[in-house]
């Protein structure tokens, strides 16, 4: 028997607002887009079911199939399609389960813009309500990166959440805000292209 989440808490980064792709979210509204997924291991699955846990901080633990493959962009149904432009995990095909702990986000443009055009690819456009909007609350801490520069990132021990009613990507957290967007997904198909208000 398959588990298939009923709402969906997705990942959202300022500049994917200020890149001019979409306005910023809010409350109450309905909106058009597809989901891009990142993990960093995915292993086979034997159980052949489609389910996502959420971890929180639009992190799920999820198995699913391999719907789309190409070697430099594959998708992934867990009860909703979702896509990586990467190159795919080895030693899978399509039809492959698989499972892995995802973080779950908008996708950016990738797929509104070109993907969609890719021979075969999957409809990934699906239409959400957004139920409410959380920003990252966690203060920055300054790191270094593996070559020594400087870097800033979020205090791993101060995660938290603020409930807002709409995005501010220019403003918030100095223009580096990043939220979570809960949503539902409407009962229609899903799409190539977004449709605009």
């Amino acid at each position: 028997m398959n588990t298939i989440q009923q709402g969906w808490d997705i990942g959202l980064s300022s500049w994917i607002v200020q890149d001019g792709n979409y306005d910023d979210f809010e409350t109450g509204q309905v909106v058009d887009f597809a989901l891009e997924l990142y993990s960093k291991a995915i292993r086979a699955d034997e159980t052949k079911q489609k389910s996502a846990k959420d971890l929180g901080r639009a992190m799920y633990s999820i198995t699913g199939e391999i719907i789309y493959l190409t070697p430099d962009v594959w998708v992934l149904d867990f009860g909703i399609r979702a896509f990586q432009e990467s190159k795919p995990p080895e030693g899978f095909v399509v039809g492959s389960f698989v499972a892995a702990e995802i973080y779950l986000g908008i996708d950016p443009f990738f797929y509104f813009e070109y993907l969609h055009r890719r021979p075969n690819i999957p409809a990934l456009i699906y239409s959400w309500n957004i139920n409410s909007v959380r920003q990252q609350t966690a203060p920055f801490v300054e790191t270094r990166d593996p070559s020594g520069r400087k870097m800033l990132i979020r205090d791993e021990t101060k995660h938290g959440f603020k409930a807002i009613k709409k995005t501010d990507a220019w403003t918030d957290d100095g223009g580096n805000a990043e939220y979570v967007l809960s949503c539902v997904q409407l009962d229609a198909p899903p799409k190539f292209r977004i449709s605009k208000p």
